[in-house]
């Protein structure tokens, strides 16, 4: 089961999230990837009109890191990325997948951008 964490991301600013795997995924996760997306909603497949969805969904994947080390994947949007975001709220999820073995959601929760007022 996938564990859950809402988070806030400073508009403007960088934004770090570092989780453990370990126990969840059956192996070591030498040769996983990691991919993570924001959605409206779970079941959107698409953006949605409201301004607080604008641009929606977003694919954050490029900005993971899979440690199979240290059993962890870690998020880092960069300050200029998370100053772009026109999105207010949305929920995400965090998987972890290679060829030919299951993929397993490691973390899920809901995300929302506190807008920067200094820019």
């Amino acid at each position: 089961m996938a564990a859950r964490k809402d988070i806030t991301v400073d508009q403007g600013g960088q934004y770090v999230l570092a989780v453990q795997v370990s126990g969840l995924v059956p192996n070591a996760l030498s040769g996983y990837s990691a991919r993570m997306f924001v959605r409206a909603h779970k079941e959107d497949t698409t953006s949605v009109a409201p301004a607080q969805y604008a641009n929606l969904p977003a694919d954050l994947s490029a900005y993971l890191v899979v440690d199979s080390g240290a059993a962890t994947v870690t998020l880092t949007v960069p300050d200029a990325v998370s100053a772009a975001f026109t999105w207010a709220r949305g929920v995400y999820d965090i998987e972890v997948y290679k060829t030919s073995s299951p993929t397993y959601r490691v973390v899920q929760g809901s995300i929302v951008i506190d807008r920067e007022v200094t820019r």
